[in-house]
């Protein structure tokens, strides 16, 4: 009878089970989901914008004969949101003499301590 040549080695590993970067794989889940989050707050926030600019303005391409604001197109502009300054496109609204308006008026408040 003819001895094997195949040689069995142990592994030196006691563990038979195979170590995942579990805690890199959490982070970079995380953060994702921040980036997802932040992303669809800024989208919410831009549709909230144009439709304050349509309550104002009136429908775009709607001629109106006696309007007293018009829409004068977006400045760029950064909002904070989750904690960091993100860039956007800001829109804007004219009054029919050419001043300056904003789409979003809101009466000031007192912040509560």
């Amino acid at each position: 009878m003819k001895k094997s040549r195949t040689v069995v080695r142990i592994s030196q590993d006691p563990s038979p089970f195979r170590r995942l970067p579990l805690v890199d794989l959490l982070v970079d889940t995380r953060t994702e989901l921040f980036e997802l989050a932040v992303r669809a707050g800024l989208r919410v926030f831009t549709t909230m914008l144009e439709q304050d600019r349509t309550a104002i303005c009136g429908p775009r391409y709607h001629h109106q004969p006696g309007r007293s604001v018009g829409r004068a197109g977006t400045v760029p502009s950064e909002v904070v949101l989750g904690g960091r300054k993100v860039a956007m496109q800001r829109p804007r609204v004219r009054t029919a003499d050419g001043r300056r308006g904003s789409p979003r008026r809101r009466p000031r408040t007192r912040r509560r301590r």
